[in-house]
């Protein structure tokens, strides 16, 4: 009893303190002390919190502007934000744009999109930049060959080798014997692409300063360059059986020429 008496008088003493329950009254609304309890809590805590507040919203708009201006300062070339848009097949500039916001909009694209085709882009461009060297060579007469000219006496096919020939190498194609396979197969990709790179070398010097010819010889070169993997393991004779078996079986439609399978 002593402690429920001592309890009252406790609320009553802090109702007193807090300017709720006067000598006039001898009740009190709940919501007056909530009210009472909200504005003493705000009185303590509140500004000191706002502030808080409001200096890390400032600090971090700061903190934006700086690498904003840092982002800004780092801001490439014109000439290289249109190359880099371009090889992206992205607009230059959008209608209203200007050479920052374009800048701004390239870093967007670089960070969304991954370069999927970049290598085998750079490897085009590669192949190019061969033709452009050897058309340069031959025009200052340096005597130095070309490309096609060092690929042909390295994979040198015997001139005995005609068409008809491999056709006649071909019919005992696909009757067990794996090295005969490879050793077709190899013929016949060597005498395409010494037709291939002899149409190439035939052109006239007009139609070899040609974007069309340097296009067709730089493509010439990249597959060059593509099938050394394969051609190297036709002659080391360890190519997996299942590439072979569909290596031999294109062989066979071609020498049919059979072109739609």
């Amino acid at each position: 009893m002593d402690i429920l008496k001592a309890e009252i008088a406790k609320k009553r003493k802090l109702l007193e303190e807090r300017n709720i329950l006067d000598a006039s009254k001898k009740y009190f609304k709940r919501g007056e002390l909530l009210a009472k309890e909200k504005e003493e809590y705000f009185k303590k805590y509140g500004p000191k919190e706002i502030e808080k507040g409001n200096d890390a919203v400032r600090s971090s708009d700061e903190k934006h502007e700086n690498e904003s201006e840092q982002n800004d300062n780092l801001c490439l070339p014109r000439a290289e934000v249109i190359k880099r848009l371009r090889e992206r097949c992205h607009p230059i500039t959008l209608f209203g744009e200007s050479e920052l916001q374009s800048f701004r909009r390239l870093r967007r694209i670089e960070i969304q999109e991954p370069e999927a085709n970049k290598g085998l882009r750079n490897d085009f461009q590669e192949a190019m930049d061969k033709v452009d060297q050897a058309y340069l060579d031959e025009f200052l007469a340096l005597g130095t060959q070309t490309d096609i000219e060092k690929q042909q006496k390295e994979d040198a096919l015997d001139d005995s080798i005609t068409y008809d020939a491999i056709q006649e190498m071909a019919k005992t194609i696909g009757q067990g014997d794996r090295n005969h396979d490879m050793n077709v197969i190899m013929t016949l990709l060597q005498f395409l692409l010494k037709l291939w790179g002899q149409q190439l070398n035939s052109a006239t010097a007009q139609e070899k300063t040609s974007t069309k010819h340097k296009m067709a010889r730089a493509t010439y070169t990249q597959t060059q360059v593509y099938l050394k993997p394969l051609t190297r393991k036709l002659k080391k004779k360890n190519l997996p059986e299942d590439i072979c078996d569909s290596l031999m079986e294109i062989t066979r439609h071609l020498l049919e020429r059979n072109y739609i399978m």
